[in-house]
Order: C-alpha cells, then sequence, then structure tokens
C-alpha cells in the first residue's frame, strides 16, 4: 500500500529522470534514491523505483561528465593548433622542412623561384614579404578611381613582389594561388 506521498522513491525517480536540465537534480535523485532503498527496506516494500532512480541519476552524471569532457577536450585541442602564437623557431623548422622536401631534381617554375628566394638576404626577403602580405592598399601603385577587393590587392602585390626577384617569362609560368602559396609559407611569421 502506498503513503500519501507515493512508494518510496516516487521523487527520487522524477529528479533522476530530469536529470539532463544541469546534473543537479540527478546528483539529488541518486540521494534521494539511496534514501528511498533505505525506508523500502524497511517498510518492507520494493525498492524498485528507488533502483531505477539511482540507475538513471548516475547514467545522466555519466553523460553530462563525458560531454563536458569531450567540450573541454576540443576547446584544449584548437586553443593549442588555432590561437598559439607562431614562434620563429616552429616557422623556421616548417620552411626548412618545406626546403628539403622540395626534389632538388625538379625543375618546375616554383622550385626555380624557391631556389632565387634563398639567394636573396633575409632583410630583402622581409622586404618582400611585407610587399606580398598586404591586403590594405596597392604597393608602388597611384591611386584609382576603383576600389579594388582585399583579393585584388594581395594578388596584385604578390605578383609585384614576386617580379622582384624572378624574371616576367617564369612569373607567366606560375599561378596565381601557387605565388599566394608561395608567399604564404615563406612569410607566415
Amino acid at each position: 500500500m502506498a503513503g500519501p506521498y507515493g512508494t518510496p522513491g516516487t521523487g527520487a525517480l522524477w529528479l533522476s529522470i530530469f536529470g539532463f536540465v544541469c546534473g543537479i537534480p540527478a546528483i539529488l535523485g541518486i540521494v534521494f534514491g539511496i534514501g528511498a532503498r533505505r525506508e523500502a527496506k524497511q517498510r518492507g516494500r520494493s525498492p524498485a523505483k528507488a533502483n531505477w532512480a539511482i540507475g538513471i541519476g548516475l547514467a545522466w552524471i555519466i553523460l553530462i561528465v563525458s560531454q563536458w569532457g569531450l567540450i573541454i577536450g576540443a576547446f584544449n585541442s584548437s586553443d593549442s593548433t588555432d590561437s598559439a602564437p607562431a614562434d620563429n623557431a616552429n616557422v623556421e623548422s616548417v620552411q626548412e622542412s618545406a626546403r628539403e622536401s622540395v626534389d632538388i631534381a625538379d625543375n618546375s617554375p616554383i622550385t626555380q623561384m624557391a631556389s632565387k628566394w634563398q639567394e636573396l638576404p633575409a632583410k630583402r626577403q622581409n622586404e618582400l614579404c611585407e610587399v606580398a602580405m598586404n591586403t590594405e592598399e596597392v604597393v608602388g601603385a597611384a591611386d584609382s578611381a576603383i576600389t579594388p577587393s582585399r583579393e585584388m590587392i594581395r594578388g596584385y602585390n604578390v605578383g609585384a613582389a614576386a617580379l622582384e626577384f624572378i624574371s616576367s617569362s617564369l612569373y607567366e609560368e606560375i599561378s596565381d594561388p601557387e605565388l599566394i602559396r608561395f608567399f604564404n609559407i615563406r612569410c607566415a611569421n
């Protein structure tokens, strides 16, 4: 026979069911489920609802903790790769490995451009990087009536920087995306 408030564990069961809200009802459902289980045993009643309350509450707690672990892990991994400041040693090691991975026997236009780049003094490389990476204004050109997009400015500046150290015939053999990628790799700092 049920008491005036139902069988032991009814409230604990409902708390456990609504444990998805933030986890606190699930914890309360487990605590009250343990108490209801004792009460059911003392009264000689079935502890089924109390057992269900404990089980559902534990399931919600495990689910919530694992979700938070995944969320925190995702944020930590994206923070360490996306927004970590690039230091010069890392950039130089990536550039060095990129140079080593190029087949020296390869005489493609981009390889020729890379070898001419390596012949430049570091100061000149930095100056050309400033030109190539500029997306605010067309470097070395007079103002015009039209306002070019950032992509147009970047394309012009990359071309202007490339023509400072390679011949126009070599420049014509290299596509714009290859030029942009070339400068993105070498001017990454």
